[in-house]
């Protein structure tokens, strides 16, 4: 942890440490607005692995998640058709749509819940903003949608989907991407605490890209849709044979 209380804060916060609001791991900097004092006794009993910080609220620790602020900055790149053009592999550009359902309450998120299993604090922290959201569907010269992209479903769909048997018997199924490639709750993971609750099954392959639902969401759009979790494989020994 790099403290600045000596050189920024001063008398103002002694025997403080500073906290990153958000880890640097995470792509965020030592910028004074991602920073503020603590005082180093709470720093230390509530400042998790993962480098987020527990925020008691009424006697109850909840992680301070970003999944509003990655969804706030993709909705600033839309323009007012909710398009916008990105660009893929080797310097392909297209043009593609994004869509948000609206906010799941909170007794929706409490049925669900109880007919089936905890959800992890930052997939409902997503659908306290959006129940569902479509995000990188490509559109074709003619305007059309192709039904591509990151389809992350709506309760009643993930309900929906429980019924396939092959994904169920995995956890729960939340998105739809590619071809036939899914993101699944790993709802053991999930009981025993493990903060890399996130699988995904491609066909019947069963993956874990070690991160949970806000930091895979946040990677996929900052790598616009493509399948960034498999960049480690590609070496420049093998991509030019496999492209």
């Amino acid at each position: 942890m790099i403290k600045y209380r000596d050189q920024k804060w001063g008398a103002k916060a002694p025997g403080a440490d500073i906290h990153h609001e958000l880890p640097i791991k995470h792509g965020r900097t030592n910028a004074m607005s991602n920073l503020f004092p603590l005082p180093r006794g709470l720093h230390q009993q509530t400042v998790t692995l993962a480098g987020f910080i527990l925020i008691n609220n009424g006697g109850i620790n909840e992680l301070s998640h970003f999944v509003h602020n990655t969804l706030s900055g993709l909705k600033k790149l839309l323009d007012n058709t909710n398009q916008m053009k990105i660009i893929s592999y080797e310097g392909e550009v297209r043009e593609v749509t994004c869509s948000f359902n609206t906010e799941a309450i909170t007794a929706e998120i409490e049925k669900f819940e109880n007919e089936n299993s905890k959800l992890p604090e930052d997939y409902k922290a997503f659908l306290t903003l959006h129940n569902g959201a479509r995000i990188y569907e490509s559109i074709d010269e003619d305007g059309d949608k192709l039904g591509d992209g990151l389809e992350i479903f709506s309760l009643d769909e993930i309900k929906e989907h429980q019924e396939i048997e092959y994904l169920s018997e995995h956890g729960i199924p939340i998105a739809h991407l590619l071809e036939d490639c899914y993101l699944i709750l790993d709802t053991e993971k999930l009981k025993g605490g493990d903060p890399n609750y996130l699988n995904i099954m491609e066909f019947t392959d069963l993956s874990s890209p070690n991160l949970n639902f806000e930091i895979f969401l946040d990677r996929y759009i900052i790598s616009q849709g493509v399948v960034f979790w498999n960049w480690p494989i590609y070496t420049a020994e093998n991509y030019y044979t496999t492209r």
